[in-house]
């Protein structure tokens, strides 16, 4: 009886050990390391390949533009369409993923294609040839001035001239600028130096000047002129167009100004492709 007793009390006590013995595992902390390298790895890894693939797919948008003729656009349409390639390319770098980075892309492609042509390519304005403006003067005290006369003497179309470098000014020195417009009895000037933010000058041997003559809203004509004095096989100033839209029966044509500013884009495109 006395061992019958003795061992509810033995099997309580050798519990109590075998619990507080500390438990053996097989668990290497060697192979835990490796874990944890192969995972870091593993993610690195994906870092890359997703950053290499965004890569790809931001060149992939760039290369489709590239099939594009600008020609083929409005100066505003075309404009739109590079616009929708860099906000592309910040959609791609945005993305978490490979699938983020496909839906970007494809995005900006279909909304690039949703882009109309020119449609003036589809619309035919009559435009004659016109002497608008002749060259009068040429350099003159210490920077090069020059002086563009209208040859149109009606005194209720508005000449809005334009120009990339330097100043336009008239014969009132408190009216100049990159923008101004004038009137057939007012001197176009052009200055090939601008002010910079610190005073002093920067000079330019070349400029493009853009006339779009207007009259009663309606837009009537326009010259685009060529400054460029480090050419040697000319003076230095080329009138590259100069037309009227003349009206027919007394009526005048409804061109708009963006098939005007397409156009004036696409000579001074042609004419630096040439340079």
């Amino acid at each position: 009886m006395k061992n019958i007793a003795i061992l509810p009390v033995f099997i309580i006590l050798f519990s109590l050990a075998f619990l507080s013995c500390p438990v053996v595992t097989n668990e290497d902390p060697d192979v835990k390391k490796v874990t944890a390298a192969e995972e870091e790895l593993t993610l690195q890894t994906k870092t890359y390949d997703l950053s290499v693939y965004k890569k790809d797919a931001k060149a992939n948008l760039t290369a489709y533009v590239e099939t594009l003729n600008p020609d083929d656009y409005s100066y505003y349409n075309w404009k739109a369409i590079i616009d929708i390639a860099d906000i592309g390319k910040e959609n791609i770098d945005m993305a978490i993923d490979k699938q983020g980075v496909d839906s970007a892309l494809a995005a900006a492609k279909e909304e690039i294609d949703m882009i109309d042509k020119d449609p003036f390519n589809l619309t035919e304005y009559i435009e004659e040839e016109a002497e608008l403006v002749e060259w009068t003067g040429g350099p003159s005290s210490s920077f090069r001035t020059l002086y563009f006369r209208r040859k149109n003497t009606n005194e209720n179309i508005i000449f809005n001239c334009a120009v990339d470098n330097g100043v336009l000014g008239t014969d009132d020195i408190l009216k100049y600028g990159k923008n101004i417009s004038i009137i057939s009895s007012e001197i176009l000037l052009w200055a090939n130096r601008e002010i910079e933010e610190d005073g002093t000058y920067k000079h330019f041997n070349n400029a493009f000047i853009e006339i779009i003559l207007t009259q009663e809203e309606n837009y009537i004509g326009y010259v685009v002129i060529e400054v460029n004095f480090d050419k040697k096989d000319s003076d230095g100033v080329i009138i590259l167009k100069s037309v009227i839209f003349p009206q027919i029966d007394d009526i005048f044509q409804i061109v708009t100004e963006e098939y005007i500013i397409t156009a004036i884009e696409k000579i001074k495109n042609q004419t630096k492709g040439g340079d």
